[in-house]
């Protein structure tokens, strides 16, 4: 209940802050509906993984969005 207000309280000014908050309720949420059958270690190192290849993912699209020999080399490509 405290995240929930903190998050509608924040969120108005800065979502980017709030953010901070939505995810640990989102999987308090989710954990809440498996009522604990799942280890803390075994949650720990799927979250860990998640953020690990999103990093990967989000770097290599930032590369290639700012690196001018990609944009030449696939120009054609992307405007078809």
């Amino acid at each position: 209940m405290t995240l929930g207000f903190v998050i509608e309280m924040v969120v108005v000014r800065h979502y980017g802050i709030a953010v901070i908050f939505i995810t640990p309720l989102t999987i308090l949420l989710i954990e809440a509906a498996s009522f604990r059958q799942a280890t803390v270690s075994a949650l720990v190192e799927a979250r860990f993984f998640d953020t690990v290849v999103g990093c990967a993912v989000g770097l290599v699209g930032g590369v290639c969005l700012h690196s001018p020999r990609f944009r030449t080399a696939f120009e054609r490509w992307l405007r078809r």
